[in-house]
This record gives C-alpha cells, structure tokens and sequence, in this order.
C-alpha cells in the first residue's frame, strides 16, 4: 500500500500487487472528505506493460464501469511529437536537440 498527500489536501491510496506491482484499487479522500474508490480488475499485458481491463469506480454519485476494449502501442505517432520544448529545456539547463 502507498499512501501520498497531494498538494491540494487529496490523499491518494494505492493497492498493489506485491509481484507485478499492478494497481489493484486506488482510493481517494479529497480534503473535504469526498471518497471515490476504483477497482482495477483483468489486467492485459501489451508488449510488456499492464492494462487494467475494467475499471468500477465508485463515489457518492454512485458506481460507474470502464471496460478496455483495445490497446494499441507504437501507432505511428513520431518521436518529436515527445520532445518538451526548446523553451523548457533552456530553462532548465538542458540543450535543446542535442
């Protein structure tokens, strides 16, 4: 179990399996001590990463399910579309293409 306190108030809590570290339910208490609680359940591995493959969220509101219907990786996409800009990278030291 990891447990983390954002800057905002909200605590965050993750369950996770202690041999593929997956999320298995993740839980969180806004500072005004709304909770809201999302299983992940059926797990896809994708060239190697896991994706869960429903996810039951609950909350005040009531319970909502996410099914995964597809996972696509490398789709085309080009690798300059990444890079953080120039201006970013100047700022922080860094050299920009290179």
């Amino acid at each position: 179990v990891i447990r983390v306190t954002l800057p905002s108030g909200h605590i965050k809590t993750y369950w996770l399996d202690q041999r593929s570290m997956r999320e298995l339910r993740v839980v969180e208490v806004t500072a005004e001590g709304q909770t809201t609680t999302i299983d992940l359940e059926g797990h896809i591995r994708e060239q190697g990463i896991w994706f869960p493959g429903i996810q039951r969220q609950r909350d005040a509101t009531g319970e909502s399910l996410l099914e995964l219907v597809d996972v696509q990786i490398n789709i085309g996409l080009l690798p300059g579309l990444f890079d953080p800009p120039a201006e970013l990278l100047k700022n922080m030291g860094g050299n920009a293409g290179k």
